[in-house]
């Protein structure tokens, strides 16, 4: 029995450690571990049958992948997929998926047609494909069904509590690929967002007086990016519109549109233009202007095939309806909120182009700032990893266009404001070009803590705040203007503009200002969310490792230490790790190490837990965090002895290691240096090394439990040979 227990152990722990591999290598499409996940559910659960649905943002439930028994041929396979899909996609409230995500637990139904408390709709299957059991894990992310993965036995056989279990998880281990491809995606499609409209300002500046190459440049990508068939530009005069960009769209249709200029107007942005809201019209076929006869409504069908309809308008400086921006589908699949989002931020670009051919003194000014934005928004696109080049570019574009002004950057860390750029120079974290306290007690301060645009027009000035005339002789500038870097309604930096002459800054050229902080905003989340995917594949990467190390060890625990230690340095910064193991006499033992300090562990001897670095970890069974060798008030003594031996101060993590409530070892995580400023840990390394230390655990319970086999089978083998031995002998002694 612990044998097979073991045995299956092994193979559910080989099946993750796959699973976690194809997450870590599909960043992009969650459809391989979907993939992996079949291929593990197979032979864990002969099954024959199984299928991954997922809910879609508009609650539409589909199906995404279905595996089948080698038994199936590819006909058979079809087969299978079609009827499995019959009404789907529909919504989830009319879904068999709906029970399990409502009631968020495994759902198991033994004999799907003659067993009590299944759906009546749930058992239409059985007459074509006869009886069968099903077990069903819904996929939950943040208390919110996205998905499930259901398993099938013909003919039924009913599903253990231990293969409930494993579906959850591999239920859990789905939703980790599905967030991950969100997360890249979204930052993929931000950064293709923030390309197009990069694209279409260069445009706009190589085209100052020609509206027709802004047009097609807007509307190609608008088109592309939404998935449309076409699309375009039409200019308002009065009552009347007439084409001005497009894409896609049959020549018969654009004539016939010129000459229903004003029926096409009035078709276009119906009542709701005078407020500024976009019109969408799923099917136009299905419109009572279509039944009626409107002349330009059967031309969008019968010569434009447009089936689906959207409209955003464009408004002069008066507000004024001066055009309209269309897409169009040659199907009835209505635009999303996030594509008309788009499409709207494109008709905020023709508006400008429009504004421009008009006003050509506005237009240069314009063309100006737009260049500037976008060789900053072409820089965030280029520098996903660094936004240090973001930063350069941001006050290079500034001076550019606030002439004879200094232009600097800067962001907190660690408390303080930290400038790591003045006038497109940048400089290193560790060596900025200053650091300035947050306080009231100077422009900047104010701007980051009140999160609002700050100016001192003349710090010399009679006027001007005490603090400003404090320091007005200090200063190689007369004034200053701070606009705050704002994320989720908090200060995160500030940009700020100083002039030698006195003066006050223009609205025009504060909101310019803004602008800079904003992207400045963007460059740093862009950044942020970048590291974090990385630093999330990177742990799920060190964690698989770390499982199929332990997979292939199960009767040596070293190996598996080694691993444990060598992937939490890898993801952790840190100095020296050991991993320590307690006997049944709780006498703690050197299980393996690794860092600067290698030969002063392996010279450590044996001791009682109590006289150890593990002593209060192990007496409240949780991880313990202590900040600072010789400043912690609550530093246990031995970590002082540890520290005194080191030289200069440190901080560490203990994680112990518990098995059935007794202490079997822990993890002993150490920064430490005499020449380094070594910071605490985060919450998210302490959560990572309390992984690590579990598992640790795993791999010393498979190590025992093979060995514990393995002596039970030696133990069976002698009484063998001593019944052996006593029965040959019964002869003799007769």
């Amino acid at each position: 029995r612990l044998f097979r227990e073991t045995n299956e152990a092994l193979e559910q722990q080989r099946a993750s450690a796959d699973v976690l591999n194809a997450i870590s290598n599909s960043v992009e499409d969650a459809a391989p571990v979907f993939k992996a996940i079949a291929a593990a559910c197979q032979p864990l659960f002969s099954s024959d049958q199984i299928v991954v649905s997922l809910v879609d943002d508009d609650g539409m439930v589909r199906h995404a992948h279905m595996s089948t028994s080698g038994s199936f041929s590819k006909e058979q396979y079809d087969i299978a997929w079609q009827a499995l899909n019959v009404g789907f996609p529909r919504p989830l409230a009319q879904s068999y998926q709906s029970y399990p995500i409502r009631k968020r637990r495994v759902v198991h139904y033994p004999d799907m047609a003659y067993g009590p408390g299944v759906p009546e709709a749930m058992r239409a299957p059985v007459k074509t494909v006869g009886n069968f059991s099903m077990l069903i894990a819904p996929m939950l992310r943040e208390d919110r069904g996205i998905g499930t993965i259901h398993l099938v036995r013909v003919p039924p056989r009913p599903f253990s509590d231990k293969e409930h279990a494993l579906l959850k998880t591999f239920a859990d281990q789905a939703v980790i690929a599905i967030q991950n491809t969100r997360l890249f995606n979204e930052t993929r499609e931000a950064l293709e967002r923030q390309t197009a409209t990069t694209e279409v300002l260069q445009v706009i500046n190589a085209s100052p007086g020609d509206l027709n190459p802004v047009f097609d440049a807007i509307v190609e990508r608008a088109t592309r990016m939404c998935g449309a068939d076409g699309g375009g530009l039409w200019h308002v005069e009065g009552e009347l519109a007439h084409y001005g960009g497009q894409s896609n769209m049959p020549r018969a249709f654009l004539e016939d549109a010129r000459v229903q200029g004003k029926h096409a107007f009035a078709y276009l942005l119906g009542r709701k233009a005078e407020r500024g809201a976009y019109l969408q019209v799923p099917d136009i076929q299905a419109t009572e202007a279509y039944r009626e006869g409107n002349p330009f409504v059967v031309a969008c069908v019968e010569i434009g095939r447009i089936r689906t309809h959207l409209g955003v308008p464009l408004f002069d400086g008066a507000g004024a309806v001066a055009g309209v921006f269309t897409l169009v589908r040659h199907e009835v699949r209505p635009f999303s909120e996030s594509q008309i989002a788009l499409v709207q931020s494109f008709a905020a670009q023709a508006q400008i182009a429009m504004k421009n051919a008009r006003l050509m003194q506005e237009t240069r000014e314009a063309l100006e700032q737009q260049t500037a934005t976008a060789e900053i928004l072409k820089v965030i696109s280029g520098s996903p990893t660094d936004d240090l080049p973001v930063f350069g570019a941001i006050t290079a574009s500034a001076e550019r266009l606030f002439a004879g002004r200094t232009v600097s950057l800067g962001i907190i860390v660690g408390g303080n404001l930290v400038f790591l750029a003045v006038g497109g120079k940048t400089f290193p974290l560790d060596n900025p070009r200053r650091v300035m306290q947050i306080d009231h007690d100077s422009a900047v301060g104010r701007a980051v803590l009140d999160c609002k645009v700050f100016e001192v027009a003349d710090n010399m000035a009679p006027d001007a705040p005490l603090f400003a005339q404090r320091n007005a002789g200090k200063l190689d500038y007369r004034a200053l203007v701070a606009a705050p870097l704002v994320h989720e309604g908090r200060g995160i930096g500030v940009i700020a503009v100083t002039s030698s002459s006195p003066g006050a800054m223009s609205d025009k050229e504060k909101q310019l200002l803004q602008t800079f902080a904003d992207q400045a905003v963007i460059a740093i989340q862009n950044v942020r969310l970048f590291k974090e995917t990385q630093e999330a594949l990177e742990q799920q990467t060190a964690t698989a490792e770390v499982l199929q190390v332990i997979s292939n060890s199960v009767a040596d625990t070293q190996p598996v230490f080694e691993k444990i230690l060598e992937s939490c340095k890898r993801v952790i910064d840190c100095s020296d790790l050991s991993v320590m193991t307690i006997d049944e006499q709780s006498m703690v033992h050197l299980g393996a190490v690794l860092g600067e300090r290698v030969a002063y562990w392996k010279n450590a001897k044996s001791l009682p837990v109590g006289e150890t670095v593990l002593a209060e970890a192990v007496q409240k069974r949780r991880v313990m965090h202590y900040s600072n060798f010789q400043d912690d008030a609550g530093m246990p003594e031995v970590f002082k002895r540890v520290g005194a031996k080191f030289g200069g101060n440190g901080s560490c993590v203990v994680a112990p290691m518990i098995w059935q409530g007794r202490a079997v070892g822990g993890l002993f995580v150490v920064r430490h240096s005499d020449n380094r400023q070594w910071p605490a840990f985060t919450a998210k390394e302490i959560a990572l090394i309390e992984t690590f230390a579990n598992q640790a655990v795993i791999a010393i319970q498979n190590a025992r439990l093979f060995n514990d086999t393995k002596e039970a089978l030696e133990q069976q083998q002698a009484a063998g040979e001593i019944l052996s031995v006593i029965s040959s002998s019964v002869a003799d002694a007769q």
